[in-house]
C-alpha cells in the first residue's frame, strides 16, 4: 500500500470517527442540559460549550485538509459498483416528506407547500436514477438534483419561520446547518455528474456533510425518542431524509476508496504480457551464439 493510499484510509475512517464523536458529545448536552420547552441549553453548563468548539473545529478541519491530501490533477466521476445502490436509501426516504406534503395541502394550501411536494418527487427521481440508471448524468437527472437543493432550501424557509421554537435555539440552527451541508454534498455530486469533479473538493463536501449530519441526526432522533423537546425543529419526514442522505454520503466517501487490488492485477498482467517477450529474447541470443560457433568451428 502506498503512503497516499494509507492518508487516505486514514483521513476517510478519521473524518467518520469524528462524526460519531460530535453525535456523541452533543447528544450527552440535549440529554442532560437542554430544556426543549425554551430550546436553550440550562445557564452555565459548559459540556454544550465544549462539544460546540469540537464541532467547528472538526468541520473547518475537513473542510482544509483535502485541499493539502490531493493534488489538483485528481478527480473523481459518479458513483459506481455496489456502494450506487446506497442512494436508494434517501430515493425511499422521500415518500414521507412527499406524504406530509399532501397531508398538509388537505388542510391548507400553500405554495411553498406544492413546491416541497414538487421537489421531494424530483428529488426521489434523481436519487433513483443514481442507484438504478446506466446513464445518471443525463440531463433529467441533473435537473432533479436541483430539486433536491430547491426542497432544501424549502425546508430550511420552513423552519426559520416556524415561531413555535426560537429563531436562534441552538438545535434549530444545527437542522440549518444540516440543511446547507446536504446541499454541498449534492452540489458535489452534480459537478461530478456535469464534468469530472476534483477529488479534493470532493472529499471536502463529504467530510463536512458527514460530521454535520451526524451532529443533528443521533441528537434529533435522541430527542424525539426521549420526549425532551415539547416541538421538533423538524419533521420526521425531514429527518428522515437527511439521516438517509448521511448513510448515501457514507457509502460515496468509501467508494472513492484506492482499488489497490485493481492496480494488483493490472501489475501481474503486465509482467505476464513481458514475460514471453524475455523468452523470446533469450532464446534469439541463445540461436545466434551458437550459430557463431559453427561458424568458428568451420
Amino acid at each position: 500500500m502506498s503512503s497516499a493510499n494509507k492518508k487516505t484510509k486514514i483521513y476517510i475512517f478519521s473524518i467518520l470517527a469524528l462524526g460519531v464523536l460530535c453525535a456523541i458529545l452533543r447528544s450527552i448536552s440535549i440529554l442532560l442540559f437542554y430544556d426543549g420547552d425554551i430550546g436553550y441549553y440550562s445557564v452555565g453548563a459548559v459540556l454544550p460549550i465544549i462539544s460546540d468548539v469540537i464541532f467547528w473545529i472538526c468541520v473547518i478541519a475537513a473542510a482544509v485538509i483535502p485541499f493539502f491530501l490531493f493534488s489538483k490533477t485528481e478527480t473523481v466521476g459518479t458513483i459506481n459498483g455496489a456502494a450506487r445502490y446506497s442512494a436508494l436509501f434517501p430515493a425511499v426516504a422521500f415518500l414521507l416528506p412527499m406524504a406530509e406534503a399532501i397531508k398538509a395541502l388537505t388542510l391548507e394550501s400553500k405554495v411553498s407547500t406544492v413546491i416541497i411536494l414538487i421537489s421531494s418527487i424530483a428529488s426521489m427521481i434523481f436519487f433513483a436514477l443514481l442507484a438504478l440508471s446506466n446513464d445518471s448524468s443525463s440531463t433529467l437527472n441533473i435537473l432533479c438534483g436541483t430539486g433536491v437543493i430547491v426542497w432544501l432550501a424549502m425546508v430550511w424557509l420552513r423552519s426559520y419561520n416556524d415561531f413555535f421554537t426560537t429563531i436562534n435555539s441552538p438545535e434549530k440552527l444545527f437542522f440549518h446547518f444540516s440543511c446547507v451541508a446536504t446541499a454541498l454534498i449534492i452540489v458535489g455530486e452534480l459537478k461530478a455528474l456535469c464534468l469530472e469533479a476534483k477529488k479534493r473538493s470532493c472529499f471536502a463536501y463529504l467530510s463536512v456533510g458527514i460530521i454535520t449530519l451526524f451532529s443533528f441526526v443521533f441528537p434529533d432522533l435522541l430527542d424525539r425518542i426521549s420526549g425532551i423537546s415539547t416541538k421538533s425543529v423538524s419533521t420526521l419526514g425531514e429527518t428522515l431524509v437527511i439521516s438517509a442522505i448521511s448513510v448515501y454520503a457514507i457509502a460515496r466517501a468509501i467508494s472513492l476508496l484506492p482499488k489497490e487490488e485493481a492496480t494488483e492485477c493490472a501489475v501481474t498482467d503486465g509482467q505476464a504480457e513481458k514475460a514471453p517477450d524475455e523468452s523470446l529474447e533469450i532464446e534469439s541470443e541463445q540461436t545466434l551464439q551458437d550459430t557463431s560457433k559453427e561458424d568458428q568451428s568451420e
